[in-house]
């Protein structure tokens, strides 16, 4: 920011040089207007950006310093020079007034320290933890707060900050939406960048196993995020399994990979499927955690098939004990009370 701002200075310096030899009839008329004030109005609009976040206003600064060119130079200058009085005088205000992006990470690390995060066990909590503080500010009126919101949660690439990127997308003021617009722009543009990098190395190295693994993670992704629509969202899903069932091929023992598939067959509803790809990874060498997993995707599948004899009966090998996950013991725990005899 001071940078620029001793840019803007130096530049204004040497537009009022050039004024001046415009004046004393040492520039011509044309070199001055036609190439010398367009080039300064370009530069000026990118360097003024941090100051005048309103595009609109900006634009019409500049206009008036390309076509009048001596009360627009004044104009810019009386923009720079006000500015510090600006940012002097947004000092005493709340962090949530805050222009800036610094301000605003510090508003909402302060926001997510009193939910206190170490007493939040469950994923779904941690999730509301991290949403929260942002639905906050795009349920605000602050729109340069919202703008920064916009450009921190286009670091991200989950499914909870295309979700409030997509609350941004309708918001009433223009510049908001453009920028959430341009959050999901980027984010979409890393799945790609990275599926396309993926793709290359498969080609050039096709018997390298984890370059197809780490692909299938990627598609796996883009459709969890739920940027993409449906039908386009289904058929990264389904290029995934592709993938997945290529790694299966050649590590049949690789457990992880068994619940990816799964994973996948039940966001498809291929129920048939998912029992098949259950009971071939039930039959590795596998521990009580990863059984239970593996279980709870062998009964949903039964329970879709509407095999409620063999849900009961799978649901009873699930050692909801040892149960790690909260959607499983819920799911399991339900199953049984539905299916055992009192």
């Amino acid at each position: 920011m001071i940078i620029r701002k001793i840019l803007i200075f130096i530049l204004l310096i040497v537009k009022i040089f050039l004024g001046f030899l415009f004046l004393r009839e040492q520039l011509t008329p044309l070199l001055f207007l036609a190439v010398i004030s367009p080039v300064f109005c370009a530069i000026f609009y990118w360097l003024l950006k941090d100051m005048i976040r309103n595009k609109s206003w900006r634009l019409a600064l500049l206009t008036l310093d390309l076509f009048v060119p001596f009360y627009g130079l004044l104009s810019v200058f009386l923009a720079f020079g006000l500015s510090f009085f600006f940012s002097y005088s947004t000092k005493s205000k709340e962090e949530s007034e805050s222009f800036y992006l610094k301000d605003f990470e510090k508003n909402i690390v302060t926001k997510q320290n009193n939910i206190e995060f170490a007493q939040i066990e469950s994923f779904k909590d941690k999730e509301t933890a991290f949403i929260q503080p942002y639905l906050d500010i795009f349920q605000g009126k602050n729109t340069d707060l919202k703008i920064d919101a916009c450009i921190k949660l286009s670091a991200f690439d989950d499914a909870a900050s295309v979700k409030l990127l997509k609350i941004a997308l309708q918001d009433d003021q223009y510049d908001v939406r453009y920028m959430a617009n341009n959050a999901l722009d980027k984010i979409e543009k890393k799945f790609m960048l990275d599926l396309e990098q993926l793709s290359k190395l498969i080609s050039k190295y096709p018997e390298t196993i984890e370059n197809y693994l780490s692909r299938s993670e990627v598609y796996s992704q883009l459709y969890a995020t739920g940027i993409l629509d449906d039908t386009i969202s289904k058929y990264f899903l389904g290029k995934a399994l592709v993938d997945l069932e290529y790694v299966c091929k050649h590590q049949p023992e690789n457990f992880f990979v068994y619940m990816k598939l799964a994973y996948i067959h039940t966001q498809l509803a291929q129920f048939e499927e998912l029992l098949a790809i259950a009971d071939t990874a039930l039959s590795l060498n596998i521990d009580e955690n990863e059984s239970n997993k593996m279980l709870f995707f062998r009964a949903e599948a039964l329970f879709a098939l509407r095999d409620f004899d063999a849900v009961a009966a799978t649901v009873k090998l699930i050692n909801l004990k040892k149960v790690k996950y909260d959607k499983i013991l819920v799911s399991a725990s339900y199953w049984r009370g539905i299916f055992e005899p009192a």
